[in-house]
């Protein structure tokens, strides 16, 4: 997955980086079809999850508390 970084450096100029973020599929909520995730940033801890187009994983318990 890719998108476009706006950060301002030391000074407050303001820049753009595009970064590339890994993806891998995982079962991440079984039963659902399973999905493409991103390694968590252990600084925020988040993360990206992108679906195929029409993807509907439907209602379903999550799997673990977030």
């Amino acid at each position: 997955m890719q998108y476009v970084r706006l950060y301002a450096d030391a000074a407050g100029e303001s820049h753009f980086e595009d970064v590339t973020v890994p993806l891998a599929e995982v079962n991440f909520a079984p039963p659902a079809p399973p999905v493409h995730l991103s390694p968590f940033s252990p600084a925020a801890h988040y993360g990206f999850l992108v679906g195929p187009p029409g993807w509907d994983g439907g209602w379903h318990p999550t799997p673990r508390r977030r």
